[in-house]
């Protein structure tokens, strides 16, 4: 009888496989989840052993799978094959290469060529998939909930699973040995840290603030140094590149974060900590003595074979170097590998390997700093600007602690790596989006100036000031009444309204004409006026110039507002003249966006009242979408009808916090 843990994963796993095929970035998230759990290793996983079930292989033939039936859920892309990953497919026939040429090679060295393989297929369904920012977002939160269930395993590790008081045997077949496990975790703190800045939802602030102290506690069981450096050269980046806007915060979070990592150390804990910074203590620790005992060897290694030795294959020429140190003896090296990626490549992949290894490292950077290029241009960029710090972050702490652990083939070092390449794409996407075509509207002639005719309705006069008999209209200024120009976005534009709040009451606004003029806070502002009159005039379009007939008088109102709620929100709500502070992005109907700000405060008694009527009936941390209908022009010659004067406007609005 399975257990009710066994019969959980069973059944969930073969339903992502399913959706894998219909869905592929589930498959990516199945594949990322088996790989950090490792099924066969738990005991929640040994009664399926008899199935024979393969995760790994499951899960990838279950994604490529999916990319090739649902080719419309795949993101489109100009490249089959970028700079940086044609890079990897070199450096992977490097490594494939120099298997099938080295004398006599070993089982090991064909599983690590394997394992190359697949880590090279799994990338290029990666960078595919994730070039979007939503499934980048949903890659990160894969990550942080595999790091959550590895600090929960390790936080329930039995005492069996501590050699020398040093946590092992965690997590996938990659984390099996501390280093490499401390590594890992170390690399994912930027990331959890990054989604717990970018979450909208308290509920998910809280996972991934738990996952951040399991992660800490974890690098803490390991007690290894490599991680401890890593952390110390991404402590020292973070410092330094910290987004404007967010720096007291992040400062504020890195100094909690130190002191309650601090709180959950020991003493035998920081003593093997210091000797990583202090080299005067190494000649004192045996461990250390060892691995510089292992770099020199490695180097009369390389100096030996330049072109390398084989993949796999250092421990076993490792022995022909048992002499080459009259000290050697003096340390239990026995078949350990170099605890250097740079110098496993070296000695393993040559000078050729590593030159590769190289230039990928340094794409990877170079794309991290694209990413941050990419997203001020973005409409959100805090949250953008969050990512890329987080993803470079990431980067350095896993690339720093590799200077002391073999982390060659194993998959995270290589999804670390790729991460800032598939948050470029997804930034680049999301700017083309914003950008805009403009197109010419039918009835307005080639400079923009309005067509529209007295007898049908009356051309209201922005704040009532009026247009003198010569005075032209000015082209490239939004004017709902007029639609000098509409624009057309590349890719997607903003959801048009589906009256999804049926239910709420008909809202009367004041008159309101969008122009130029903006509040403080950078908020649409309202006109001024509940009544727009024409001052008994009507405009009358004659070729370039506007000139007024005597008419009767008009009167401007707005119609309606429609609410529609994606999230309720759980805080406090305002009051009529609180001041809030929100995002938000105001827009019409055919994705012209008028304004966007992301933090904004502003004052709900200086904003248009449609704005903040919908507003006030908010709950912090609720986002919702405002609908103000189109301004209406009735006239005394027509009072039975109405004239619609432009389109809806549209305000998606999160409200970040009520501040009064």
């Amino acid at each position: 009888m399975w257990s009710i843990k066994t019969c959980m994963f069973f059944f969930g796993f073969v339903g992502a496989c399913a959706l894998s095929v219909v869905y592929p970035i589930v498959g990516i998230v199945n594949y990322m989840m088996v790989y950090q759990m490792n099924p066969n290793a738990m005991w929640w996983g040994i009664p399926l052993e008899s199935f024979g079930i393969r995760y790994s292989m499951a899960a990838a033939v279950c994604l490529i799978l999916g990319m090739l039936v649902s080719v419309g859920r795949v993101p489109k892309s100009r490249a089959f094959f970028g700079d940086w990953y044609f890079l990897l497919l070199m450096f992977t026939l490097i490594v494939l290469f120099s298997g099938w040429t080295a004398s006599g090679g070993s089982d090991y060295g064909a599983m690590l060529s394997d394992k190359m393989i697949k880590i090279t297929i799994f990338l290029f369904c990666l960078i595919r998939m994730g070039s979007t920012l939503k499934n980048f977002k949903i890659i990160l939160y894969s990550l942080v909930a595999g790091t959550m269930i590895l600090g929960n395993d390790a936080y329930t590790a039995p005492a069996g699973d501590f050699i020398r008081g040093r946590l092992n045997f965690v997590g996938g077949s990659d984390f099996r040995e501390s280093s490499g496990l401390a590594a890992h975790m170390a690399a994912m703190l930027p990331l959890v840290g990054a989604m717990l800045f970018v979450s909208r939802s308290w509920l998910t602030k809280l996972g991934c603030l738990v996952t951040g102290v399991l992660a800490v506690n974890t690098i803490i069981q390991c007690r290894t140094r490599s991680a401890f450096v890593g952390l110390l050269f991404g402590a020292s980046v973070a410092l330094i590149m910290a987004p404007r806007g967010r720096r007291g915060r992040i400062y504020v979070a890195l100094g909690l974060g130190i002191a309650g990592g601090y709180t959950l150390t020991d003493a035998p804990f920081r003593e093997r900590m210091v000797t990583a910074v202090m080299p005067r203590l190494y000649s004192e620790d045996m461990a250390i003595q060892a691995r510089m005992e292992l770099w020199s060897v490695a180097g009369k290694m390389f100096i030996d074979h330049p072109f390398g030795v084989g993949v796999g294959r250092f421990k076993d020429a490792l022995q022909m170097y048992r002499g080459y140190r009259e000290d050697y003896s003096n340390y239990s090296l026995g078949r350990r590998v170099t605890h250097n990626t740079y110098l496993l490549c070296l000695t393993e992949l040559g000078i050729q390997g590593t030159v590769l290894l190289l230039l990928l490292i340094v794409f990877s950077f170079y794309k991290a700093r694209r990413c941050s290029v990419q997203a001020s241009l973005c409409d959100n960029s805090n949250e953008a600007r969050m990512l890329s710090y987080g993803v470079l972050l990431s980067l350095v702490i896993y690339l720093s602690a590799s200077a002391f652990t073999d982390r060659l083939y194993t998959e995270s070092y290589w999804w670390v790596l790729v991460l800032p390449l598939c948050l470029e794409q997804a930034l680049k996407r999301k700017v083309q989006e914003q950008e805009t075509v403009a197109v010419l509207v039918p009835g307005l002639d080639p400079d923009g100036i309005g067509t529209q005719d007295c007898a049908d309705s009356c051309l209201l006069i922005e704040n009532q000031n009026e247009l003198t008999r010569s005075q032209q209209l000015p082209v490239g200024r939004e004017h709902w009444y007029v639609s000098t120009m509409k624009f057309k976005e590349a890719v997607d534009r903003p959801p048009k309204d589906r009256s999804a709040a049926d239910g709420y009451s008909t809202v009367r606004g004041s008159g309101f004409l969008i122009d130029e003029t903006r509040s403080e806070s950078g908020v649409i502002a309202p006109g001024g006026v509940r009544e727009v009159r024409c001052r008994d005039e009507c405009i009358k379009e004659t070729g370039r110039t506007l000139e007024y007939t005597n008419k009767t008088e008009c009167v401007a109102f707005r119609t309606a507002s429609y609410l529609f709620d994606y999230e309720i929100g759980v805080g406090r709500s305002p009051n009529p003249g609180s001041r809030v502070t929100i995002d938000y992005v105001g827009y019409l109907e055919d994705g012209v966006v008028l304004e966007k700000g992301s933090a904004v405060q502003i004052n709900l008694t200086e904003v248009l009242t449609e704005l903040a009527e919908g507003i006030i009936t908010m709950r912090e941390a609720g986002r919702r979408r405002i609908v103000v209908a189109a301004p209406e022009v009735v006239c005394e010659d027509k009072p039975s009808s109405g004239t619609k004067t432009g389109t809806n406007i549209i305000f998606e609005v999160t409200l970040l916090t009520v501040d009064d």
